[in-house]
């Protein structure tokens, strides 16, 4: 019934899933701080000159919380970035190759192929799939 991890072709969504999943608490608290930052003075204003909704958060919100939208982007990249943890925590790259991503492929052959040449071969390549032999 719950295979998602021990099937190829549902492995790296759940990862995915358990990606956002752990990162969402953060992502929440910094958007809440924002919005929390935002002067009372403003919804005020917008409610007495009947602005609709929509137009408040389009026009006036979202510019003004540019830099905490650029924050939770970066913060977000950095974690697919270093995905290594949650491969090996969940699946071990398994089964098969099906979640294995680039980070884990650099670290296997680091340090448990001894193969320093190819993992630094590969973790400045944009395509590892096509390094993966023996």
């Amino acid at each position: 019934m719950f295979d998602w991890i021990t099937r190829p072709d549902r492995a790296i969504y759940t990862l995915v899933f358990a990606g956002v999943w752990h990162q969402s608490g953060l992502i929440m608290a910094i958007m809440l701080a924002g919005l929390r930052g935002i002067d009372r003075d403003i919804w005020r204003v917008t409610r007495i000159e009947a602005i609709p909704p929509w137009r408040v958060y389009l026009s006036i919100v979202l510019p003004m919380l540019r830099p905490l939208l650029v924050t939770c982007i970066v913060l977000i990249a950095i974690a697919v970035v270093k995905s290594y943890d949650l491969v090996v925590a969940m699946t071990g790259g398994g089964p098969g190759y099906a979640s294995d991503l680039p980070g884990k492929f650099v670290v296997d052959f680091a340090f448990e192929r001894a193969n320093i040449g190819q993992a630094s071969a590969a973790a400045l390549s944009d395509n590892t799939s096509v390094a993966r032999v023996g």
